[in-house]
């Protein structure tokens, strides 16, 4: 019965480390590295803008670049063949 219970015993201890290298590490690697990047974005976010004003020429070219025009709209009708 010493078998059954050494391989129950390393079963148990093969399903644990599955767990904790196969899911658990990688979520807390994940879960940190989120962290970081939300930590970078809200520096940058607090950071005051370089520049700080628009230039007279950026803003013109702005309002002068002609609107997108958008295409014709076509509508169209599903058509089923039945084949007798």
């Amino acid at each position: 019965m010493n078998i059954f219970k050494l391989a129950w015993e390393l079963l148990v201890v093969y399903i644990i480390y599955k767990l904790i290298f196969g899911f658990i590490v990688p979520l807390y690697r994940s879960a940190k590295n989120m962290r970081q990047q939300f930590n970078d974005l809200q520096s940058k976010m607090q950071q005051p803008q370089q520049g700080g004003t628009v230039n007279a020429n950026e803003e013109g070219f702005k309002q002068s670049q002609a609107p997108v025009k958008e295409g014709e709209y076509i509508e169209y009708e599903e058509v089923n063949e039945k084949n007798q």
